[in-house]
């Protein structure tokens, strides 16, 4: 009797077992679905395992493009398949997404207002994610780790490093080399002069190759040139190395932690990274019997667009800051340091509070019969509030008002028609729109900057639906720019 006891025991574990080893088999990733329009590649997957699937979305964090296109993807996720986890670079273990939500009249408005925060790079897809459909949204990053940034200084004494290389094994063809290095494709032609420093560069340089690979072939370049280098340089390339060893040491910790997550709740995660983790944690995920999709985004590949952020903006977004440049706008929305996700700074609050009542201006200027409002509080959200003696229109659809905030401060801001033959479909096919527009090589608004350029101004401007928006401390030079 004992004995089978024992043995139903055993049989029901083996079940469990069984159950668990094949969870992820029936939880299917619409691969295909992802992949038609072009927006992602699939790199690499492992569709086998005891845990998962985790559908893994690399980044370069300074795309405004990429943000879109995996935002399209987490919604298309959610709906087809319910996968609400998503694991975040950035975020440290045991932190969970929250912040204030505004109260918006309907999804229409709502969707409006973030979807223009997530365009212009305030806000990033699992930001967006949540505030729309409240998406979990949790941390893998160990805070001492994250907070280890790379030296200015340490890519500098990398690429003197790589330069002597050339000197050393193409002396005579260097010296011959004319040209003045004053950016990265000229150093590039520099490079290849001599095989063996491309393919180091390109080795160091690439989204493909794990961290062991990368910090060996660093270590190889540091014992064929340093002693010809300055002890200076050789201190600044110490850190360098020490940064891309803590690159390997965070991949290993965020897949860790996402393993842990599976083994607690196995459950389909998504999981967003910067790209240069990629091949680590996927090699981890095959020692650990991890099931996972690798979808690179169509944005790794376009690296020059016009739609990503420049150093400037993507410092000032990293600094806790707007990522308007014109200093006396970004003071306008105040600023407050906060790294990491952005939702929670009081800048982008702020600017949440501009969006949605400049959506409210729109609604009202172009609605039929035209809308009335009752009392003051459609012209005020938070600490922003519209003069409403201010409203000028130029032309249908075109209009120019004064905003103010708390501190007595007031800019003045230009809506104009953008898109013709607008019309909200769903946040889908917003989305969708956003990454055509993002994805072109020139600017659609490109005339309105040149003349902003022309003028001099203090102007910064962004899009909300079918509407740009300029914003301005001067209104009659607002009023001067033309379609």
């Amino acid at each position: 009797m004992k004995s089978r006891i024992i043995y139903g025991t055993l049989v029901g574990f083996v079940l469990v077992l069984l159950v668990n080893c094949t969870k992820n088999e029936i939880i299917p990733i619409p691969v295909d679905v992802l992949t038609k329009d072009g927006y992602f590649t699939l790199l690499e997957s492992k569709k086998e395992g005891r845990y998962g699937p985790v559908v893994i979305f690399p980044e370069i964090h300074n795309s405004r493009l990429i943000q879109a296109e995996i935002g399209f993807a987490l919604d298309m996720l959610l709906e087809t398949n319910k996968l609400n986890n998503i694991a975040l670079e950035g975020m440290y273990k045991g932190e969970i997404m929250t912040g204030d939500k505004l109260l918006y009249d309907n999804d229409e408005e709502k969707y409006a207002v973030l979807l223009a925060q997530l365009e212009s790079g305030e806000i990033k897809a699992p930001e967006f994610m949540y505030l729309t459909k409240n998406n979990l949204v949790f941390g893998i990053e160990n805070k001492v780790e994250y907070e280890i940034d790379e030296p200015t200084e340490a890519r500098g004494a990398y690429y003197k490093y790589l330069e002597c290389s050339v000197y050393l094994d193409k002396g005579d063809i260097a010296n011959s080399f004319t040209k003045k290095i004053t950016d990265i494709d000229t150093f590039r032609e520099f490079l290849s002069l001599n095989p063996w420093s491309y393919e180091t560069y390109n080795i160091i340089e690439s989204y493909d190759r794990s961290s062991i690979e990368i910090n060996k072939r660093i270590s190889e370049l540091e014992s064929k040139v340093k002693k010809y280098i300055a002890p200076p340089i050789k201190a600044d390339f110490k850190k360098f190395k020490i940064f891309n060893q803590m690159v390997y040491k965070r991949s290993l910790t965020m897949g860790r932690n996402v393993l842990k997550s599976l083994k607690k709740n196995n459950e389909p995660t998504s999981m967003i990274i910067g790209a240069a983790h990629t091949k680590d944690i996927t090699d981890y995920f095959n020692k650990k019997g991890v099931s996972y999709y690798v979808l690179n985004p169509s944005g790794l590949n376009k690296i020059k667009l016009w739609s990503n952020l420049t150093s400037a903006e993507y410092k000032r977004k990293k600094d806790g800051k707007s990522i308007f440049n014109e200093k006396q706008i970004a003071d306008f929305f105040m600023s407050n340091r906060n790294l990491r996700p952005t939702l929670n700074n009081i800048t982008v609050k702020t600017q949440r509070d501009f969006y949605l009542l400049a959506n409210r201006m729109i609604t009202m200027t172009t609605s039929w019969p035209p809308l009335k409002y009752p009392d003051n509080s459609f012209f005020i959200s938070n600490g922003l509030h519209i003069v409403q003696n201010s409203i000028v229109q130029l032309t249908p659809g075109d209009f120019i008002y004064r905003i103010e905030n708390n501190k007595g401060e007031y800019m003045f801001v230009r809506i104009m028609d953008n898109i013709s033959d607008y019309h909200y479909g769903s946040v889908r096919k917003a989305l969708q729109d956003m990454i055509n527009r993002l994805s072109q090589i020139r600017d659609t608004n490109m005339s309105i900057k040149q003349q902003i350029k022309a003028m001099n101004s203090i102007i910064e401007v962004c899009n909300i639906g079918s509407k740009i928006c300029l914003i301005g401390i001067n209104a009659e030079e607002l009023s001067m720019i033309t379609q």
